[in-house]
């Protein structure tokens, strides 16, 4: 079973707002790399595998704290606030797409 992550234009929101606001068959139009998108709503698979844990470990995290909320501390390997977590998922993917080639 996959988990995702659900924003509506950037903001995290519940499952259940998400799939009462877009197609029954969403899941089908999921793209790997650029997740799902429609009217706002967004949803970005969250992977907890060996491919995430190498990705995770080629990310400079103090740097992405900075360039992601002006601070080193507020996003690290373990904490990563909702505001943050589509756009962390986003570059993990990315990185484990970019790994596999």
């Amino acid at each position: 079973m996959k988990t995702y992550n659900y924003t509506y234009y950037g903001t995290a929101i519940q499952k259940s707002r998400f799939e009462e606001n877009v197609p029954k068959d969403w899941e089908d139009e999921y793209d790997d790399i650029k997740g799902y998108s429609y009217g706002g709503y967004d949803a970005v698979e969250v992977q907890k595998d060996e491919d995430d844990t190498q990705a995770r470990d080629l990310i400079n995290w103090v740097e992405l704290s900075r360039f992601l909320a002006d601070n080193e501390s507020s996003v690290s390997r373990t904490r990563c606030p909702k505001k943050y977590e589509t756009r962390v998922s986003e570059l993990v993917a990315i990185i484990n797409e970019w790994t596999q080639e």
